[in-house]
């Protein structure tokens, strides 16, 4: 009896069941973003950027913090307007001890802390929970495409920026657990209902 008890756990235990956290919710690590429940392989990198109230952050002090990260900047024209306007309602949700937003600006040498603070100012954001993010280029660039997975270019015809209108929901432990369409209210719902999972 015992022996086949212990061949069920070692089966469980090598198929990852027994691994998933109780959360329920997948792990994202690889540029498909293809959710998969069994161990994590992937975490996000680390960063040292400036805030809109131009005070650095490390990212080594969110350790154990729930992250929703988010692309943009603040002259963009299409989807960062909707998308932020829609990310004011996690931030409405989320509990600041637990939890922090952080928007990482995609054209770091145009939004400066000033120009972000206004930014900050025309959505709302609340600082103690909503971090808009500007510093180095390269890292930001790197942090978007080699954790995040999310494209990052220039349109010389258009002299606009594409990248992503994804939201990232990311573990205490630098997982992704979520990846949502910030374009659509009923994702960003989902978004918020996973949060409360973790």
């Amino acid at each position: 009896m015992n022996r086949i008890i212990l061949i069920l756990v070692t089966a469980l235990v090598a198929s990852g069941s027994l691994l998933a956290d109780y959360s329920g919710l997948p792990y994202y690590r690889d540029q498909g973003l293809t959710p998969r429940w069994e161990e994590p392989q992937h975490r996000i990198g680390e960063f040292t950027l400036s805030n809109q109230a131009g005070v650095e952050l490390d990212s080594a002090v969110l350790a154990g913090k729930i992250r929703i990260v988010n692309f943009f900047f603040a002259t963009c024209p299409g989807i960062c307007p909707t998308t932020m306007r829609h990310l004011d309602r996690v931030q409405q949700e989320i509990d600041r001890d637990r939890a922090v937003m952080l928007s990482f600006s995609i054209t770091p040498n145009i939004d400066t802390p000033e120009k972000l603070a206004e930014y900050a100012g025309e959505f709302g954001i609340d600082s103690e929970k909503w971090q808009l993010l500007t510093g180095d280029e390269e890292q930001i660039t790197k942090l978007a495409s080699d954790s995040f997975f999310a494209v990052l270019k220039r349109n010389v015809k258009k002299n606009a920026f594409v990248h992503t209108e994804k939201a990232f929901l990311v573990d205490g432990d630098g997982f992704i657990r979520g990846v949502y369409n910030a374009t659509s209210p009923a994702d960003v719902m989902r978004l918020i209902e996973d949060y409360e999972l973790l």
